[in-house]
């Protein structure tokens, strides 16, 4: 789960106990959710994503998406209906979070002044530490009643730790990251255990060195100008 997301479920719950919202659930959503492939798909989107998140936290993720390079993106439209929407009175019993990646985002907020307007907190959420990283890893590996062995852990960390020291930070996933690395590990480990064919059950349950596979780590992307 996603830090935003969670941070979402907490103000959402923190409202709700407030009085602020009526339910305090969050809806979450991107560009893809919102985009059609018919002239109009995005107002009856945005109308039936508004009335799933009614009461609650409207979650918006890569926001920055949504403004398009060219005028007649339909992703400027959303923006429009959603700045309509929160100079709504009657539409007080929603909470809107916009999310992204801090540059995009405020690139997103300086050319559209009527948004900045309407969503002046900005919070700005570091990455996460190697070692809160290695904690995310064994509780989400406890989840499974998976374990590493000695040589696999200090692999792993070996890796987790260069990982981070060549991470861009428009692309850093942080606790994604170690998600998307466990699912890779969880494959490598169980085609193995096929091949091996273990006698003793428990060992099903053990990461070894060679169920690490190589760290996948998110590249910047390529700029193209002068």
């Amino acid at each position: 789960m996603c830090i935003s997301n969670t941070v979402c479920k907490i103000f959402g719950s923190l409202l709700r106990q407030a009085g602020a919202l009526s339910k305090g659930h969050v809806v979450m959503c991107d560009r893809g959710t919102f985009i059609g492939t018919l002239w109009g798909d995005e107002e009856r989107s945005m109308r039936q994503i508004l009335e799933m998140a009614k009461g609650g936290v409207l979650m918006i993720d890569e926001a920055y998406l949504l403004n398009g390079k060219h005028e007649s993106d339909p992703g400027k439209l959303v923006i429009q209906l959603m700045m309509n929407i929160l100079a709504d009175e009657s539409q007080r019993d929603i909470a809107i979070v916009l999310c992204g990646y801090k540059e995009p985002m405020m690139k997103m907020l300086d050319m559209n002044p009527g948004l900045q307007s309407r969503f002046p907190n900005k919070f700005d959420f570091t990455d996460f530490t190697v070692e809160e990283l290695l904690e995310i890893t064994c509780r989400r590996i406890k989840d499974y009643n998976y374990q590493f062995t000695k040589q696999a852990w200090k692999k792993y960390r070996r890796m987790i730790t260069l990982a981070y020291q060549m991470r861009d930070p428009e692309t850093w996933g942080n606790a994604r990251f170690i998600s998307n690395q466990l699912e890779h590990i969880y494959i490598q480990h169980a085609a193995r255990c096929v091949r091996q064919k273990p006698k003793d059950k428990r060992r099903l349950l053990i990461l070894t060195q060679a169920d690490i596979v190589p760290v996948e780590i998110p590249r910047p992307k390529a700029k193209i100008g002068f």
